[in-house]
């Protein structure tokens, strides 16, 4: 995530709870993809996962965004 230009502007904190997300809600196959730089196919998400649940996760880990002290 962190070689993303999306999260240039995100801390290190914040990086590390977007990926802690995803490895709480996504596929396996579909993180893979994601490292691969490919776009998952379907949601990504695991079989019942909330999406009420996953949006609140993820906007917990966006607000503030504080600019990284190491770039």
């Amino acid at each position: 995530m962190r070689s993303n230009p999306a999260y240039k502007e995100y801390s290190d904190k914040q990086v590390e709870c977007l990926a802690d997300v995803e490895i709480k809600y996504a596929t396996p196959e579909a993180i893979e993809q994601v490292l691969q730089g490919k776009t998952p196919a379907g949601s990504g998400w695991k079989d019942g996962v909330d999406g009420k649940a996953v949006t609140s996760a993820l906007a917990a880990c966006k607000d503030p965004i504080v600019p990284s002290p190491t770039g």
